[in-house]
């Protein structure tokens, strides 16, 4: 659905009343209407502040009020702007910015607490390719469990895949009322988006080597039974077999569900009562077929949390079809920056272990230095939320079944939950012979987990507070992300933060 903008009266007058009088600036009032690229970004032109404001469709510069600050020319031909603080000088407040032509300063914490600023680009030049590294296969850890709770790997090779990770997938959008609880046309503006941001979620992280097509029909199709009739109970497939079965009644006249590799059911939002399910190893059967996998998000994903506020549909598809691809996940747990420790992590993408396992790391992409060949090494690392070639993660083999793991984090594309000026590296050791046994759970505490945090002894009085994070309960962030000035040390190597900026350069010595 296709929704057009129209500015009004009303909005225009909005607009005008910001702009000085042609006696106070009119020699700016060109200048007024440039365009400019985020949302809230200030400047002063010839002494006028001016603001970076959404009208209409576009971004553009906005005029408020004279500056009582003196004004300094960049060039010739560009408008003129406040000074810029210098690099590594102090600032008040974090994530606060200030744009200039190309980039901008960014006010980030280090690890005193202080607050400084940090020249970025626009535009960064590619990093320094650290050398010194093996192949990448010499970090392939085995995956050496002898006890396994669940089938998913936690090393090499993936010991089930249910889902390809490569080719196109077939998925099915299923949208499913009830007489108590009626689905609306906006609900299907909104599901459009999710899988939209779903595909864009695939192409970034695996690089093209996976794409999905869908089957949507866009329409309501009515169950027999109220929203409260299911008995949907976990570990009881009862429910699931009713709702199921009746969810094939009423929709498979209307869906292709042919070659389905996951059924998805939109079940509507205010259904807040009914279960979420979901069976990755279904038997039931359509006019087309099985429907091999599915999974509906239910009072789960649409209950008030305080915890993480809004949950998406397509992170809780993908993380759902993450553990189909052969991953265990859920760890390691409390990062809040990998899409399959949780699907409501602050930030949204595969970590540097995984998207080793799903094979969808760039060849240039991981740093690979075995533990016993390791002297002293600086690496330029790039952001995991960025697609700018380069390595985005240093793995050190320590034994046959021990590999220790740094990756660097920005709050930016899938990582745009996090608050701004957050960046940083988090360190963590994978244990191939341990499983992830999660029967724990439900009172806080998993039995064991195949990947642990490694973090700083300073992390705790850095100064960070919750809200930061839009996340109450948010020690797992503070205490994974290292800041510039900290380190970690492990099995008799140290990992430290040497400088931030664009990248995150790193200090591995033993």
């Amino acid at each position: 659905m296709r929704i057009l903008t129209r500015i009004t009266i009303s909005a225009v007058v909005a607009i005008l009343s910001v702009v000085p009088s042609a006696g106070a600036a009119s020699n700016i009032s060109q200048a007024a209407l440039a365009k400019c690229t985020k949302v809230g970004s200030v400047r002063v032109v010839k002494t006028i502040n001016q603001k970076c404001t959404k009208v209409g469709k576009t971004l553009q510069w906005v005029n408020s009020k004279k500056s009582t600050s003196e004004a300094t020319p960049t060039s010739a031909n560009e408008p003129s702007v406040t000074a810029l603080p210098a690099s590594g000088s102090e600032c008040a407040t974090q994530g606060d910015q200030k744009v200039f032509t190309g980039g901008k300063m960014e006010c980030r914490k280090i690890s005193t607490g202080k607050l400084q600023w940090f020249k970025l680009s626009d535009s960064p030049a590619p990093p320094t390719q650290a050398t010194g590294n093996v192949d990448s296969s010499q970090c392939q850890i085995a995956d050496q469990r002898v006890n396994r709770t669940q089938p998913y790997a936690v090393g090499f090779p993936r010991s089930q895949e249910d889902t390809k990770t490569s080719g196109n997938l077939h998925l099915v959008l299923v949208a499913v009322d009830f007489a108590d609880v009626a689905g609306t046309e906006e609900e299907f503006v909104n599901a459009q988006k999710q899988i939209d941001r779903f595909n864009e979620f695939l192409a970034f992280e695996s690089g093209g080597k996976l794409t999905a097509t869908w089957e949507f029909s866009k329409t309501w199709a009515r169950m027999p039974r109220p929203s409260t009739g299911y008995p949907i109970v976990f570990g009881n497939s009862s429910g699931d077999d009713q709702f199921m079965n009746d969810m094939i009644s009423v929709t498979d006249s209307r869906t292709n569900y042919s070659s389905n590799d996951f059924t998805f059911i939109l079940i509507p939002k205010n259904a807040k009562e009914f279960p979420s399910l979901e069976g990755f190893y279904s038997n039931y059967q359509t006019s087309e077929g099985r429907i091999q996998k599915y999974h509906a998000a239910g009072k789960f994903f649409y209950q008030s949390d305080t915890t993480y506020k809004v949950r998406e549909l397509w992170s809780g598809w993908l993380h759902e079809m993450g553990h189909t691809f052969g991953l265990a996940g859920h760890a390691p747990f409390g990062s809040a920056l990998s899409i399959m420790e949780n699907q409501d992590s602050l930030s949204k993408t595969f970590s540097a272990w995984d998207k080793f396992l799903l094979n969808w790391m760039p060849s240039n992409g991981i740093y690979c230095i075995p533990a016993s060949t390791l002297t002293t090494v600086d690496v330029q690392l790039v952001p995991m939320q960025r697609l700018t070639s380069g390595f985005r993660s240093v793995m050190i083999p320590i034994s046959s079944t021990k590999i220790l793991i740094v990756e660097s984090h920005r709050a930016e594309g899938f990582g745009d939950r996090l608050s701004k000026g957050t960046y940083g590296v988090t360190t963590y050791v994978v244990d191939t012979t341990l499983d992830n046994d999660r029967s724990g759970e439900n009172i806080g505490q998993a039995k064991t987990r195949y990947a642990s945090l490694v973090i700083t002894p300073t992390a705790s009085t850095r100064g960070f507070s919750d809200a930061q994070f839009d996340r109450p309960s948010s020690s797992g962030i503070t205490d994974s992300l290292m800041l510039q000035g900290e380190s970690v040390s492990y099995a008799g190597i140290t990992i430290s933060l040497v400088k931030t900026g664009d990248y995150d350069t790193v200090r591995i010595s033993k």
